[in-house]
Formats: structure tokens, sequence, C-alpha cells
């Protein structure tokens, strides 16, 4: 019984995550920020193991301005001073912005 509701309970999340996030933003993600932030955004991407300060854990749910879906676009937007991070704006619409604060907001959903 314990395997079947395990089992129903991974296709669910499964559902869910196909449903909420589309391929061209997880793309996205992997392309730009899972260097740093890494493929679970943990912050144990290969090129954020060299930062001062380390890439934000997505995961843990705290974020340097807020863990509100505004806080996360404008920190994906413009980025973070006196960070590696650098603002996406000029390379993504304010559209794909908010499907990758939403995919990252995802992962501290995870737990």
């Amino acid at each position: 019984m314990k395997k079947m509701f395990l089992l129903v309970a991974v296709l669910v999340f499964l559902v869910n995550c196909k449903e909420s996030t589309d391929e061209a933003t997880i793309t996205a993600y992997n392309n730009v920020c899972a260097s740093c932030h890494g493929q679970t955004g943990m912050g144990d991407g290969i090129a954020g193991q060299a930062l001062e300060p380390k890439p934000r854990n997505f995961s843990s749910g705290e974020f340097k301005y807020g863990n509100d879906l505004a806080s996360i676009k404008k920190t994906i937007a413009e980025g973070s001073p006196g960070t590696a991070m650098v603002g996406y704006k000029a390379q993504f619409t304010d559209e794909q912005i908010t499907k990758l604060a939403k995919y990252v907001l995802s992962f501290s959903q995870k737990k």
C-alpha cells in the first residue's frame, strides 16, 4: 500500500511540474542559471563553486530581496549588486522572466 501511495504521489508531482513549467523555461534555466545555481536550484552549479558570495540555494526558500514573485522577477531582470548575478532584462522578455521566476520559486516548494 505504501508503494502504491508513493507511486501516485510521484506521478501527481511530475504531472504538476510538467503543467506549470514549459520546456522553453526549463531550457532557459538550464542554459543561463544552472551553471551557478545548479540543476536542482541548490546553489551548487559548477561555475558557482568559485564565487563569493555563493549562489543562492533556491530550495531553502530564502531569497535576498524577498521570496515573492515580484522580488524574484526584479532580481532576474536587474541582478544583485555585489554578487556575480547580472540582470537579464536585455536577454529575456517580461513573460520569460515571469516564467523563470515561477520556476525558481518552485524549487522551494518541492520539499
